[in-house]
């Protein structure tokens, strides 16, 4: 299921509550808001391992990937500013979904996408943002 979700929120550090989170799509960044993210079809729940008796079990860590159609470079400037401490990944709490259609807040590491990877003349296009390492915020 692709969902381009108007409801994701972000806050910079761990544990931020839910009334200080701020929703993706109300970030203007010289005079352009970002749009909402596709989150649930860019879900991992982690690597999978195949047991002994055949089933499967997932080790390490979960991740979600927010996947922007267009991010222009104001904006991936902004991400890495205000969440990554002018770097490519940072201590964030988010309220996303992970898999399923309900919103859970969580810790988690941000990972921007290295712009020399990214295609586009003015913007770029079709940009991952990486939440992992999720722990449930307190």
């Amino acid at each position: 299921m692709t969902v381009s979700d108007q409801q994701d929120k972000i806050a910079a550090g761990w544990d931020v509550g839910s009334g200080s989170l701020t929703l993706l799509t109300s970030i203007s960044v010289s005079g352009q808001i970002i749009f909402g993210p596709e989150v649930i079809r860019h879900y991992n729940p982690g690597v999978y391992k195949i047991q002994g008796n055949g089933l499967v079990k997932t080790l390490g860590y979960k991740s979600v990937k927010w996947h922007f159609g267009i991010l222009t470079y104001d904006q991936w400037s902004y991400l890495s500013t205000t969440y990554c401490g002018g770097s490519v990944s940072g201590k964030v709490t988010v309220s996303t979904n992970l898999g399923a259609s309900s919103y859970v807040r969580m810790n988690a590491i941000m990972i921007l996408p290295v712009p020399d990877t990214l295609q586009g003349k003015n913007w770029y296009q079709n940009a991952d943002v990486e939440l992992t390492r999720f722990a449930p915020a307190a």
